[in-house]
């Protein structure tokens, strides 16, 4: 079509008034997965900063949050502590589809500017549903969401591997999937694959759920 591709993950994250040289809408339409951290939402509120500031309607085509609608944990981002992996003070797992946050966005101030804003909503999703309910196939949002289930994984480990002394298994088959790390000592480790306990080194940890971690020595 001879349409430029321009990128918004790097040192350029906001859309520049070039590029949206000629543009009437600006469509997000991507997965996401429902974790603060995970950055397309960023990109996402400042696209809609961006298309507000160039006079230009932004349209979200809405998505399942693949970890369903009912479940908001976390903390709220606190003054001086805003950045790209927590663009909003929203929680952590924040329980909202991406049609929903634009609108919440919009509706509560929470962009520099407020777009005009049209969101596409979805046919026949409920809250409860997580997205293997959806009977939907699964595009991977990233080379390291692999699968649906992996949207559980990522709020769980995810900020684990921001540590320099830990590896959760991203760039190997199970990311977010897995503790490991050279000083692991397996025989010490001992655990249990139960939905009520992790029991490791005589010690009781909460039920994670639908999460089962893997402690291997590299």
């Amino acid at each position: 079509t001879g349409l430029p591709v321009y990128s918004l993950y790097g040192k350029t994250r906001k859309p520049t008034p070039e590029m949206l040289q000629g543009i009437d809408v600006l469509v997000y339409d991507i997965q996401d997965i429902g974790c603060r951290s995970f950055t397309y939402i960023s990109t996402m509120g400042v696209a809609m900063e961006a298309a507000a500031e160039n006079g230009i309607e932004f349209v979200v085509l809405d998505r399942p949050n693949p970890i369903g609608g009912e479940k908001v944990e976390g903390n709220l981002v606190e003054d001086g502590y805003i950045s790209f992996v927590s663009q909003f003070k929203i929680p952590y797992i924040y329980g909202l589809t991406c049609g929903e946050l634009a609108r919440m966005l919009v509706g509560e101030h929470m962009l520099a500017k407020d777009c005009k804003l049209t969101v596409v909503p979805m046919k026949h999703w409920k809250r409860s549903m997580d997205y293997t309910k959806t009977g939907l196939q699964w595009i991977p949002s990233s080379p390291h969401i692999p699968h649906p289930h992996s949207a559980y994984f990522y709020p769980l480990s995810g900020i684990v591997g921001e540590l320099p002394y830990l590896s959760i298994g991203v760039g190997y088959t199970i990311p977010f999937q897995m503790f490991a790390a050279e000083w692991i000592d397996a025989d010490k480790l001992v655990v249990v694959d139960d939905e009520d306990c992790v029991d490791v080194a005589g010690h009781l940890l909460g039920a994670l759920e639908r999460l089962e971690y893997l402690l291997v020595p590299l």
